[in-house]
Parts: structure tokens; sequence; C-alpha cells
């Protein structure tokens, strides 16, 4: 049994890189936007980070950025994917000296340490190790890591074998360094809580679950998804349910149309929020309130205000690597930005409860954090519900995940 993993969704290689910088807002600069020898996108999962506390984020290259561009930002990152920045040195003396908040990362991360500036030095893999932070551990691998020398009174983060680790995220003044790539968690989910104090507002909504019922399809259980639905309504929990409208498994006999539709209509009547991805199930989406179509067959001009899973994203399973996976449900907010929850796995197996529990105490041990709890939608019912009270044991609050999410906040002067 394949369940899903938890995992920081990439964006698709292609994502347009060239905004054009405006007045204010975040200015995202990079060297180059994926990994040496690698198809991944590295500055789309930073971007979106940012996106938390401002929907203006301006990507430039560090070939094509100005001093100009510099002057006009409120907040300044700058990223190095395969070394660091080809800043100009005009540019490079301004991020040395500014006042402004500042983030490095990866091979720029040497700007937030005293604003030196340190072309030469080489990335290094951390193997399995443990990741530090606010007193807790998480289990983490780190490739690329960059090596600095920090104050010990300024670090935030450590990463690395148990009793050696070594800095991952520090603060001085200003200056945000954050020594490895931000894409995945809990490197992700660190980075940004660490955000929250320079960029974010003074005051974040708590940790939430969120309940993703995921690609329910003619080969279900349409009794399942019922009990289900009367079991949420019950307990006043909100939830979503995502739906698979093609590619049935082979072998599998679908349910009638009228009987699939009225699955869902049952479910929305529960409090649903019912989400139709592919196929013929967009011409019903009048069915349903509140509905998006979404997806592979998401429309060429989508609603900008509406609240949509996302395009289809690949991630690959560690140790599968040729399995190739969707993540589940990312999110556009209805003000801008995007929402990427990271995922609890959910199956069938007695074991993974306890890991469902353990997952989500350590995303909700981050401030205004989001679980993605994704439920499999061809589970019996009795999985079904043990993976919901498994992640209800926490006692997090579950969200409805179109009115309930957060929305980027406007960025206050420095």
């Amino acid at each position: 049994m394949r369940s899903a993993a938890i995992l920081l969704a990439l964006a698709m290689v292609g994502t347009a890189l060239a905004e054009k910088p405006g007045e204010g807002g975040v200015l995202l600069v990079y060297d180059f936007a994926t990994k040496p020898f690698s198809m991944e996108n590295e500055i789309e999962p930073i971007a979106i980070l940012l996106q938390r506390f401002a929907s203006g984020i301006h990507r430039r290259a560090a070939k094509e950025v100005t001093l100009a561009d510099f002057e006009k930002a409120e907040r300044i990152v700058v990223a190095g994917i395969g070394g660091f920045p080809a800043l100009s040195p005009g540019c490079l003396e301004y991020l040395q000296k500014t006042t402004k908040h500042m983030v490095a990362i990866g091979a720029a991360a040497e700007l937030a340490n005293g604003g030196s500036a340190a072309r030469g030095v080489k990335s290094e893999a951390l193997a399995q190790g443990q990741l530090v932070y606010l007193g807790s551990e998480w289990s983490a691998s780190v490739d690329p890591y960059f090596p600095v020398e920090v104050d010990a009174s300024k670090v935030l983060a450590r990463v690395g074998p148990a009793g050696k680790e070594m800095p991952l995220c520090w603060r001085s003044g200003n200056r945000i360094g954050f020594a490895a790539l931000p894409s995945s968690p809990p490197l992700s989910m660190v980075f940004s809580d660490v955000l929250l104090d320079v960029f974010g507002p003074a005051n974040t909504s708590p940790p939430a679950l969120l309940f993703i019922v995921r690609d329910f399809n003619p080969s279900c259980s349409a009794e399942s998804l019922r009990r289900l639905a009367d079991y949420f309504a019950h307990h006043r929990i909100p939830f979503a349910v995502t739906t698979q409208m093609r590619d049935l498994p082979e072998g599998t006999e679908a349910m009638p149309r009228e009987e699939f539709l009225g699955a869902l209509e049952y479910a929305s009547s529960h409090g649903a929020r019912i989400f139709l991805r592919g196929g013929e199930g967009l011409k019903d989406a009048a069915k349903f309130d509140p509905i998006k179509p979404s997806g592979i067959e998401e429309p060429d001009q989508p609603d900008s205000s509406a609240l949509q899973i996302g395009r289809p994203t690949y991630a690959r399973i560690p140790g599968e690597p040729n399995s190739p996976f969707f993540i589940h449900a990312p999110m556009r907010l209805p003000g801008g930005g995007w929402l990427w929850p990271a995922n609890v796995r959910g199956g069938v197996d007695g074991g993974l409860l306890t890991d469902i529990r353990k997952q989500v105490r350590d995303i909700v041990a981050f401030r205004g954090s989001v679980a993605g709890v994704v439920i499999p939608a061809w589970m019996p019912f009795q999985s079904m519900r043990d993976v919901v009270d498994a992640a209800r044991f926490s006692g997090v609050t579950a969200i409805d995940p179109v009115a309930a999410v957060p929305t980027p906040q406007p960025i206050s002067k420095p």
C-alpha cells in the first residue's frame, strides 16, 4: 500500500520567473531557478513560502537585478541555489549596508553573517540527522547544506548528526540567514516560522487541521463517503472532498453516474467543500455550493478570487525514485498567494495511526501551521474514521478550507 508523504509541493518546472518588480513588496533575487544537474524548481517553493506574508513577490535573476530594484523593495530575499548570485558591485555594496530586513538563503547565506559575501563556499550533503529548533527535534537530511560560522548566540536552528549540529538558521539584527534550501518539511516549516518574527504580523492564527478526502471516484464506496459525512457533521468538523473523475483502476466496476454525484451532493449538504477534478464532472459544478473546478482541466482563465485545488505538481516518494505522485491539496487563497499544507499520510495499517498523531504534533508546533490530513477515498469507512480520530487526538481545531484559510498580510514599513 502506498500512502502520502509529508512533503511541501514543488511547483512545475517552467513556471514563469521573469516578473517585473514594482513598488514595495518583497524582492526575491536568485542565481538559478534549479540546482545543478536537477530539474526541480527551487525558487517557486521559496516564493510560495513568502506569499504567506505578502502577495507581491517580485522575482529577478541576479544578473538582471538593478540597484533601483533593491531601493524600491520593502523586504529583500537573496537565494543562492547553485552558488553565490552574480550581483554587480553596486548591488552587493547596497546589500552589505542596507538597514532593510533581508533574508539570505543557501549559497547566499553569508550575506546575513555580518554583511560579508563568500563566493567560494562549497555545499555538502548532511545525511539523515536531526533538525533542532525551539527545543524540539525533527528527522532531517539536507542537500545542499552551505557551511557557515555563526556566533552561537545568534543561531535559531541547527541541523546535522545528533550532538554535532551545525548552524542552519540565524538572525543578526535585520538579517536572517538560512544555510539550506527550504523546499520540503521540516526545513520549509522552520523557514516559514522564523520569518514570522520579521515579515509576519504580531499575532498569528493558531495551528489548524484541514481534512481532505482525496480522489473520490466512481470505483469508491458511496456508502462510506455518506457515513464519513455523517460523522463529520455530527462533530461539526469541516472537510474537503476532491474527486478523480477518470482513469479508474483497471478491473473496477464504476457506480452509476447519478449515484456518484448523489454521494457528492450528500457530502456537500453535510458541510463538505467539493472540488471536482477532471472529466465530465465539471459541467455538474452548479450542483454544489461552493464548488470549484480544478486540476489538469483547470480553466484557461481561472477565477482569480476562487479557492482552488492547485495545478497538479509532482514529487517523488523517498526510496521510490520511479514513482511520482500528486501533491494532495495546494490551495489558491482568495487574496492571492497559495496555502500548501504539510500533508499527513493516511492508511489502513494500525502503525500508521501512531505516525499520524506524531506528524500532526510535529506540524502544529509551528505558528499558524495547517496540517493537511489526507484521507484516501478508497478506504472503508472505519479506516477513514480511524485516520480522522488519530488526527483529532491532537486537540487542534479543524478549519473550513474555503472560509478559514489565512490570507497574506500586508507588509509594514521597516
